[in-house]
C-alpha cells in the first residue's frame, strides 16, 4: 500500500509498504534507492529516512501530485512485473513465470512446435511445476503451455497499461493513491 501524510509543518510523508520484496536499502542525496532501481525526485525531498518503516520525510512542494505519479508509475511496474511472474495453472499445478522461466518455455516452446510441424509423435519433455515437481508434457501440451503463459504475460502488461492511463487522467492526490492501492497482488 501507498499512503500519503502530512506533519504539522505541512511536510510530505510517503509510506510504502506494498511488498516486503520492496525495500528502501537507504537514502542518499535526492535519491530514494530502492533493492532493484533508483528513482529520482529532484531534490524536493531531505535526506531522512526511517528504513525499517519505510518512510520518508521531505518538503511539501506545489508538484506533489506530479511526484505521487512518479511513485504510483513505478509501483504499478513493481505490481505488474510480480504479476506476470506469480505463475500459471496448466494440468492442474501452477508453473513458473518469472523471466528465466520464460526464456526457458519459449526455447522449448520452438522445439515443441518443430516436432509438431515436422509431424514427430515421439516428442516428449518433462518439464517442472513451481515446487520442482515433475510433469511430463506431449509437443502439443507444450505448444498450449506456451501459449497460455504468453497470454498470461500480455495480459499482465495490458491491465498494468489500464491503471496508468487512469492514473494519468486523475487529478488528486488521494484518487491516484486509491487507485493504486486497489491492485491486486496474487
Amino acid at each position: 500500500m501507498l499512503k500519503v501524510f502530512y506533519d504539522d509543518q505541512k511536510n510530505i510523508i510517503l509510506k510504502s509498504i506494498y511488498d516486503d520484496s520492496i525495500d528502501y536499502s537507504g537514502f542518499s542525496g535526492n535519491k530514494f534507492i530502492f533493492s532493484d532501481e533508483r528513482f529520482q525526485f529532484d531534490e524536493i525531498y531531505s535526506q531522512s529516512i526511517v528504513e525499517n518503516e519505510k518512510i520518508i520525510v521531505g518538503e511539501r512542494l506545489p508538484d506533489d501530485l506530479i511526484k505521487i505519479k512518479e511513485l504510483c508509475r513505478y509501483h504499478i511496474n513493481v505490481w505488474k512485473k510480480h504479476e506476470q511472474e506469480s505463475g500459471v495453472s496448466f494440468k492442474s499445478t501452477v508453473f513458473q513465470t518469472d523471466e528465466n522461466s520464460q526464456r526457458f518455455i519459449l526455447a522449448e516452446f520452438i522445439s515443441a512446435s518443430g516436432a509438431l510441424s515436422s509431424g514427430d509423435t515421439t516428442y516428449s519433455i518433462t518439464w517442472t511445476d513451481i515446487n520442482n515437481n515433475p510433469v511430463p508434457f506431449t509437443a502439443q501440451e507444450f505448444v498450449d503451455f506456451a501459449l497460455l503463459v504468453k497470454e498470461h504475460i500480455k495480459n499482465k502488461h495490458l491491465e498494468a497499461l489500464q491503471v496508468k492511463t487512469t492514473l494519468e487522467s486523475l487529478v488528486d492526490v488521494d484518487g491516484c493513491l486509491n487507485l493504486v492501492n486497489s491492485l491486486t497482488w496474487s
